[in-house]
C-alpha cells in the first residue's frame, strides 16, 4: 500500500496554482451517488458514530495536531493563529464548533471550505480501523441526517422526504470510493 503525503500549501500557493476556482467542485463517481440505492445510513450515531466529524481522531493541519475533524475544520476557518490554538485546545468537538462560529472568517472561506473538509476526511480515514469501518458501509448511501436544520452538510427529514445537500455524506461516499478502488 502506498502512503500518501498531504503537502502543506498556503493560500497564496493554492491560488497561484489555480486551485481556488476548483476548490468547491467535487467529483463524485456515479456509483457513489444515491441513485437506485435501497439502503441508507441516515444518522451518524451509535454504530456509525465514527462517520461524524465529532469522532476523536488526530488530524494535522498547518503542522498542528487537532483532536478531531471538527476541531481542524473550525480552525481552518480563520487565519488568526491565537483563535486556531484556542480551538485546538478545546476539550470537545461541540465546543470547537461553537468557537468556530465566532471567529473572523478568512476571506476565501466560502470558496475553499469544501476543499478543507474533503482533505480532513481523507486524512481521518487513513486510520486503518476507521478505513475498514468506512469500507464496511459497503454501498449504502451515507446521509448526515440531523434535527438541527443543517441542510448544507447534512439533510433534514421533512414530510417523510430527506431534503438538503448532504455534502458531508457525499464526501464520505467519495472517500469510501477512493479507498476501495
Amino acid at each position: 500500500m502506498m502512503n500518501k503525503t498531504i503537502k502543506h500549501m498556503d493560500i497564496k500557493e493554492f491560488r497561484e496554482q489555480g486551485f481556488l476556482q476548483e476548490a468547491n467542485r467535487l467529483y463524485f463517481h456515479p456509483l457513489g451517488l444515491a441513485l437506485g440505492r435501497k439502503t441508507m445510513i441516515n444518522r451518524f450515531d451509535e454504530d456509525y458514530r465514527f462517520l461524524s466529524n465529532f469522532w476523536l481522531t488526530p488530524i494535522v493541519f498547518e503542522r498542528e495536531t487537532y483532536p478531531s475533524t471538527e476541531h481542524a475544520y473550525q480552525a481552518a476557518k480563520t487565519l488568526d493563529k491565537e483563535a486556531r490554538m484556542a480551538i485546538r485546545g478545546l476539550n470537545s468537538p461541540g465546543k470547537a464548533k461553537r468557537a468556530g462560529m465566532k471567529v473572523a472568517l478568512r476571506p476565501e472561506w466560502e470558496f475553499i471550505k469544501n476543499f478543507f473538509m474533503l482533505c480532513f476526511i481523507r486524512q481521518k480515514f487513513q486510520n486503518p480501523e476507521l478505513k475498514q469501518k468506512l469500507i464496511d458501509t459497503k454501498d449504502e448511501e451515507l446521509v448526515e441526517g440531523n434535527t438541527w436544520g443543517d441542510m448544507y452538510w447534512g439533510m433534514v427529514e421533512k414530510d417523510g422526504q430527506w431534503v438538503g445537500e448532504n455534502m458531508l455524506g457525499k464526501m464520505l461516499m467519495q472517500v469510501r470510493y477512493e479507498i476501495t478502488i
